[in-house]
């Protein structure tokens, strides 16, 4: 067992985790009781050609043996996300944040609790956060965003453009800005913010998918597409999608913009594809919901679909 353990170690250094992953196997094989550091060894090199389900057991195997590690609890934590298991997620990065309080651990926390629209949680994670470092633009990023979304518009937006300011118009704090004062309903300031966000970074998918959810804020479901559709020419290529990919927001945003512009049997395979990779996509986002229903009756797909 020793020896395979060397050899995957080894193995994985010069990043062959297939063969690495065979050798731990191996070693675990004959010898049944791993430490904390063989799990977590393992885990890596399983993530990193792709098998997530045996790896989210692995980073589990490290945790438990070493329940003070905040490490291990946040490598799980971060596993399951991409997973889209954000319910499973959370408690394991709010042990790594008990563990070892740092602006890290709270934002990815308060991230898993926006997508659960747990968004109370969520800003008290952030406030603590801004304790630890008054000056962590990400984390000011994403309280203005949990601000909006329990729709205290005034807070939300005196703190984004704060935030804007100081990181020096960062693209990041520019969409988030205009996301803030879309939801707020200023459109015609929220579009110009956006507009000069993808003229700084063309290239930048986040760019363009803020300037497309201004634009459905906006009821111009011809102009979202447009920019949703540059958003893809932006990403990169990703043929295995997990639920945490951008690609499934994107078929999100896509099925928006083509209810918006009456296409619903194009919306609806954009819909059933983010139904694929992400079975409870509309229960985190209710406000996607509603054009997701406008479709489902305009191409009488429930119907269809009892029918069958």
């Amino acid at each position: 067992a020793g020896g395979y353990y060397l050899l995957a170690c080894g193995l994985q250094k010069e990043a062959r985790h297939e063969e690495a992953s065979d050798a731990f196997r191996e070693a675990g094989r004959l010898e049944d009781s791993g430490t904390a550091d063989f799990f977590h060894n393992y885990a890596v090199s399983l993530e990193a050609v792709r098998r997530f389900e045996e790896a989210a057991d692995a980073y589990r195997s490290a945790a438990q043996l070493n329940p003070s590690d905040a490490e291990a609890w946040g490598n799980l934590g971060a596993l399951l996300v991409g997973l889209g298991r954000w319910k499973d997620a959370a408690p394991c990065q709010e042990r790594a944040l008990r563990l070892a309080p740092s602006v890290t651990h709270a934002l990815n926390l308060a991230s898993t609790l926006y997508e659960l629209n747990r968004l109370d949680e969520a800003e008290r994670v952030l406030r603590d956060a801004v304790v630890l470092d008054s000056r962590a633009v990400d984390v000011r990023e994403l309280l203005a965003t949990v601000l909006a979304g329990q729709d205290r518009y005034d807070e939300a937006i005196r703190l984004a453009r704060e935030t804007c300011e100081s990181s020096s118009g960062a693209l990041s704090s520019r969409t988030v800005l205009a996301c803030v004062l879309a939801e707020a309903g200023c459109l015609d300031e929220a579009l110009r913010v956006v507009k000069a966000a993808v003229d700084i970074a063309p290239q930048d998918p986040r760019a363009h998918g803020a300037l497309g959810t201004v634009y459905v804020k906006m009821n111009d479901g011809g102009s979202a597409l447009a920019a949703f559709e540059r958003m893809a020419d932006c990403l990169a290529p990703e043929p295995d999608r997990l639920p945490s990919s951008p690609w499934v927001s994107y078929a999100a945003c896509r099925g928006v913009a083509l209810s918006l512009v009456g296409r619903h049997d194009d919306a609806m395979a954009a819909f059933q594809d983010v139904l694929r990779n992400d079975p409870e996509f509309f229960e985190r986002w209710p406000e996607v919901a509603p054009h997701y229903q406008t479709t489902l009756r305009e191409t009488g797909w429930n119907k269809q679909d009892s029918n069958s």
